[in-house]
This record gives structure tokens, C-alpha cells and sequence, in this order.
């Protein structure tokens, strides 16, 4: 369970986009729709730069592939369901990115089999 301490950030994203969508509290929209646009182009920028993936190497976390596929599946149902399209297809979009960006990283850091 000490991966948990590796998640908090990704666990009270999840939390503020449910709290934005659920309760419709405004200040909270923009929070989540800014922090959705910053985190998108930062994929965009990770998977499109080979450089920084190298860099990634040692951040790989210890949280389970389970529990990240499992938050951003919650995010991106919460928002479809409370009528954020846009933004539900943005997190659909980091979720393939932070998949594929995860997947390229593993391969970097496993060493190649002779």
C-alpha cells in the first residue's frame, strides 16, 4: 500500500473532478478544465519529445498500471456522464498518452534481451 503515497495526486485529481462535475461548484470547472489543458499538452510534449522520455526513465512510480487505468476510467465516466464532452475526450486522450508514454519508458528501461 505505499504506492498510495505515489498516487495522492492522481486520487484528489479524481476527487476535484468529481466534486466539479457532481456539484457544479464553478471556480472548481475552471480548476479542472486548466488543469486538464495543462496536463494534455505536457503528454503531447512527453510522447513527442524522445528526449524526454529518456529522462523518465527513473520516474516510473511504483503504483499499480491497475490503479492508474482505474482513476482515469473514473475521470473520464464522471465527466461524460455529468455532460463534459470535451473535456471527458481530452482525458481519454491523456489516458492513451500517459499509456503509451508508460509502455515506451518500460521498454527504455528494460534492458534489451541478447
Amino acid at each position: 500500500m505505499y504506492w498510495i503515497k505515489n498516487a495522492i495526486v492522481d486520487i484528489l485529481v479524481t476527487i476535484t473532478i468529481i466534486a466539479a462535475a457532481v456539484l457544479h461548484v464553478e471556480w472548481l470547472e475552471y480548476v479542472v478544465t486548466g488543469y486538464t489543458i495543462v496536463l494534455l499538452v505536457a503528454k503531447i510534449v512527453i510522447i513527442a519529445m524522445n528526449q524526454m522520455q529518456t529522462l523518465m526513465k527513473g520516474r516510473i512510480t511504483d503504483v499499480p498500471e491497475w490503479a492508474s487505468h482505474m482513476l482515469y476510467a473514473i475521470n473520464v465516466t464522471v465527466l461524460a456522464v455529468f455532460s463534459w464532452p470535451v473535456t471527458a475526450t481530452m482525458w481519454l486522450v491523456i489516458w492513451f498518452l500517459s499509456y503509451l508514454t508508460y509502455k515506451k519508458v518500460r521498454a527504455k528501461k528494460t534492458p534489451a534481451k541478447a
